[in-house]
């Protein structure tokens, strides 16, 4: 893949997992006591130095088998890796259209929302300006009044 892993994590997680495997493997039933060199029991140390020399014994097709088993754990690990990354890959693909569909929202959003105070300024200066034809239809209606007032009184006369 085009993305690079960091090498710490990964290898201390994979390593201590190989561990933890052969450990499991080549464990025996009963429980050896434990050795102080990074928490690995004294068979396992043992078996460790002896998976190492190269003129073994007769136990050399267990070793190769266990080899072979860890070899095959390694593989299937390096593609479940790979899938891991795909999968991460997929994600950061999915999450920067999210981001992008977001900030195409939040563009239409602040377009809307002066759109929206235009309208309500527009709608506050109506309002000033009908309240003005409202005084000016209630000062004509008082002028009317009087000039009614005035020509019942000259119709009187």
């Amino acid at each position: 893949m085009g993305r690079k892993r960091p090498n710490s994590g990964c290898d201390d997680t994979l390593n201590s997992v190989i561990t933890r495997l052969e450990h499991l493997l080549l464990s025996s039933d009963e429980m050896p006591a434990e050795d102080t060199s990074h928490g690995r029991t004294t068979h396992h140390t043992a078996h460790m130095r002896q998976l190492k020399r190269p003129d073994s014994g007769p136990d050399d097709s267990i070793t190769n088998a266990h080899t072979a088993h860890l070899e095959h754990l390694l593989v299937m690990s390096d593609g479940f890796i790979q899938a891991l990354e795909a999968k991460v890959l997929d994600l950061d693909t999915a999450l920067q259209m999210q981001k992008d569909h977001s900030d195409q929202l939040s563009e239409a959003l602040t377009t809307q929302r002066d759109q929206c105070e235009s309208l309500s300024h527009a709608l506050e200066s109506y309002k000033i300006y009908s309240e003005e034809l409202l005084e000016t239809i209630d000062a004509e209606k008082v002028h009317s009044s009087k000039w009614y007032k005035s020509l019942r009184v000259e119709r009187r006369a």
